[in-house]
């Protein structure tokens, strides 16, 4: 019994859902039929404008800034600081006092200037004297030289007046009539012929002439032999 009131009050809701809906829809319909027949007319709408772009959305966002501070030891000695100009400027000046000179400073001073130049004055005349002297010394090699010059040209002027003509002239002839007329010569010419004859034909001239002829002759050719030696002793040495 109480199974078939409780189908019965079921059907009886469901009845009453399915007219309840039914009138909504009925109500409804007139709306959309004049919404399709008469469609709202208004200004275009850009659609572009109200998308939602990722790739600009990505491209406008501002960056981010980031503030940092470099930690600073504020522990340390303020004397650390180099002071600024200004502080420089601000400080003052420490009194100048004029610091007084004992009598033996006074002196050093006073005589200071003197004794500099009494060194300088000492010391240019010891560069004159130096200087005297090595002009002296240049003017004495000078004088050797030209001395040694005289010589050569003397050597020179003495070998000029034997030719090999008169050698051959005067090896040939009789040792009396050679010594008559070498001693007649100039000296220093029959110096140069006698110096270049063998010796087995010079030795009879010098005896058939005076004595003190011959000794003169000797001389001369001692003395040029003698010259020779120390120029070719000379040219050996600079070799």
């Amino acid at each position: 019994m109480r199974s078939l009131i409780a189908c019965k009050l079921f059907s009886c809701r469901g009845v009453a859902w399915l007219a309840g809906g039914l009138l909504v829809f009925s109500s409804a319909m007139p709306v959309v039929a004049e919404s399709i027949h008469n469609p709202m007319v208004g200004p275009p709408v850009d659609r572009s404008k109200h998308a939602f772009d990722l790739r600009q959305e990505q491209k406008q966002t501002p960056p981010i800034a980031y503030s940092f501070r470099i930690a600073v030891d504020d522990t340390k000695p303020e004397a650390a600081h180099k002071p600024e100009a200004s502080d420089a400027d601000a400080l003052p000046l420490p009194p100048t006092t004029q610091q007084q000179l004992s009598p033996a400073q006074q002196y050093c001073s006073n005589i200071l200037d003197a004794t500099s130049a009494a060194q300088i004055a000492q010391q240019t005349h010891s560069l004159q004297k130096a200087q005297k002297e090595i002009n002296d010394r240049i003017a004495l090699l000078n004088a050797k030289a030209d001395v040694l010059k005289s010589w050569m040209k003397l050597r020179e002027d003495f070998a000029a007046h034997a030719t090999d003509a008169l050698v051959q002239i005067y090896s040939r002839m009789k040792p009396d009539s050679a010594a008559a007329q070498l001693a007649a010569m100039d000296e220093m010419t029959s110096a140069a012929i006698i110096s270049k004859l063998a010796p087995k034909v010079s030795s009879p001239i010098m005896a058939e002439m005076e004595v003190a002829k011959a000794a003169r002759l000797s001389a001369v050719i001692a003395g040029a032999g003698e010259l020779a030696i120390q120029s070719e002793r000379k040219a050996n040495a600079q070799q």
